[in-house]
């Protein structure tokens, strides 16, 4: 897919540095390519790493994790990352990413598409909500491992 002359496509081994890159300004970590790498290729690993490219620079990324239901037909389909460089914003890249990741869902039988933001980040519900996503349930959590 092509939106302002930004390429979005599933990522690949090429794409590592620049999903180092983004991810560290993104999460203020200190993540490397070998370690997404090992992640990626973890036979567990179900989640696809989706890019925007502009001139042959990684300048976004979102995370889509599939899980194949249990119970039901279908997949559990869900945005974990969205993350565009600051100089390349309000471009519809982070939108072109969104779509994508949609049409990978429908593709793999997803129903539905969820995300978890934070309560307290106004810019991303806007911006979800403009992409038509709307609030579900509430969602409950545990802190399991310390950090």
């Amino acid at each position: 897919m092509n939106i302002l002359n930004a390429l979005i496509r599933v990522a690949n081994i090429e794409d590592l540095d620049g999903l180092a890159r983004l991810n560290n300004l993104f999460n203020e970590g200190q993540e490397t390519a070998g370690t997404i790498w090992q992640r990626l290729t973890n036979p567990s690993c179900v989640e696809i790493p989706i890019v925007a490219i502009i001139h042959n620079r990684v300048v976004g990324f979102a995370g889509l994790r599939i899980v194949p239901y249990l119970f039901y037909d279908g997949v559990h389909a869900e945005l974990t990352e969205l993350f565009v460089e600051e100089s390349h914003r309000r471009q519809g890249i982070a939108r072109a990413l969104m779509q994508f990741a949609e049409q990978i869902a429908r593709e793999r039988n997803g129903h539905e598409l969820v995300l978890h933001t934070g309560a307290d980040n106004q810019t991303a519900r806007k911006f979800y909500a403009a992409m038509g996503y709307t609030e579900w349930e509430l969602v409950l959590g545990r802190t399991l491992l310390q950090e």
